[in-house]
């Protein structure tokens, strides 16, 4: 929930949102999810916590989160990455450890995007700013990719089929972008 403290699931089929348990955090204005072993975590630009998701026992745990208040996390299905500022760092939830990896080519705002595909992790500068680029988990190095159109807010999501990274905006903006992974190009 932005700015409260509820949390939803979305039943397709029914086409309803029914509650969950509630986070321990305000998400004050905004965050950003990612799903691993049977958890979802949550960041959130309001938080330096960590907020932990546990799907079968729907309850919640919390921890400190090593890179602050930033909503820009995403998940490679063995650890989570979390990107902010000029700082890019991985978590593993098993060891409760902390890796600061390569600085990213800009300054990620609380408030962008962040996507793993195959090896690699896609993010976008947010904050109505056109920033855009990718980064090898096993080379721990970024490369710029071509701007964001017209820039993009908080949130993103990646269509691994068809290799595409959507993001949207600007902030009051209606505008669906989407990255042709192959392509390398925005439309």
């Amino acid at each position: 929930q932005n700015d409260g403290y509820g949390f939803y699931q979305y039943d397709p089929w029914a086409g309803t949102w029914p509650q969950l348990a509630d986070c321990p955090l305000d998400a004050g204005n905004n965050g950003g999810a990612a799903y691993l072993d049977g958890r979802i975590y949550t960041a959130y630009t309001s938080q330096g916590d960590l907020g932990i998701y546990d799907i079968a026992g729907n309850s919640w745990s919390t921890r400190p989160s090593g890179l602050g208040y930033y909503g820009n996390i995403a998940s490679d299905g063995a650890s989570l990455y979390l990107v902010g500022g000029y700082t890019l760092a991985r978590y593993d939830p098993a060891t409760d450890a902390w890796t600061y990896l390569a600085a990213p080519p800009f300054y990620f705002e609380p408030w962008g995007g962040l996507q793993h595909l195959e090896g690699v992790l896609y993010g976008h500068q947010g904050n109505g700013d056109v920033g855009f680029a990718r980064y090898d988990i096993a080379s721990n190095t970024w490369m710029d990719l071509p701007d964001v159109p017209g820039g993009a807010v908080l949130g993103s999501a990646i269509d691994p089929a068809a290799r595409i990274y959507y993001a949207y905006g600007s902030y009051g903006g209606t505008n669906w972008y989407a990255y042709a992974i192959g392509g390398g190009s925005w439309s």
